[in-house]
C-alpha cells in the first residue's frame, strides 16, 4: 500500500499508461465508428486524473514524471484548461482530443464533480444522466 490509500488489483504502477493502453482503444473506436463519445471510459479517465492531482489522499505509485506532471499543472481554479494541458501533453503517446474531439471538455466535467460533489456522488449524478 502506498500513500493514504491503494488501488485495488495490487500492481499501482504505471496505471496512467495502462489507460491509455487499454481504455483509450475504446474511446478512438467508439468514436471512429459511431462518433460518440466513450463516456464511462472517460469517468474513469477523470477519476484517475482527480485521484492524481494534488491533495486527493492518494500517493500514487507510478512514473515519476508522469506525477509531476500532473501535479505541477494542477489547478483546481481552472479545470478545464487543467485537463487540457494534460491530455495535450507528451505523458501519452497520442493527443486524445485530437483523436477524439470532444474528450477534453467531458473529462473535464466529470473531473469537476468528481472534485466539488465526491465521488460516490459523482456516480450517482453520471449513472441518472447514463439510465
Amino acid at each position: 500500500m502506498t500513500g493514504d490509500r491503494a488501488l485495488p488489483g495490487g500492481d499501482e504502477r504505471e496505471r496512467v499508461s495502462k489507460w491509455e493502453a487499454r481504455n483509450f482503444p475504446t474511446v478512438k473506436d467508439n468514436w471512429e465508428k459511431a462518433q460518440k463519445i466513450a463516456d464511462y471510459e472517460l469517468l474513469t479517465f477523470a477519476a484517475l486524473l482527480s485521484l492524481y492531482a494534488p491533495n486527493s489522499g492518494f500517493t500514487p505509485n507510478d512514473n515519476a514524471d508522469q506525477i509531476k506532471f500532473i501535479q505541477d499543472n494542477w489547478d483546481d481554479n481552472d479545470i478545464d484548461a487543467t485537463v487540457a494541458k494534460i491530455v495535450g501533453s507528451d505523458i501519452f503517446l497520442e493527443n486524445f482530443e485530437t483523436v477524439v474531439p470532444g474528450f477534453t471538455a467531458k473529462a473535464a466535467e466529470y473531473v469537476k464533480d468528481i472534485r466539488t460533489l465526491g465521488m460516490d456522488k459523482a456516480l450517482e449524478k453520471f449513472l441518472e444522466a447514463h439510465k
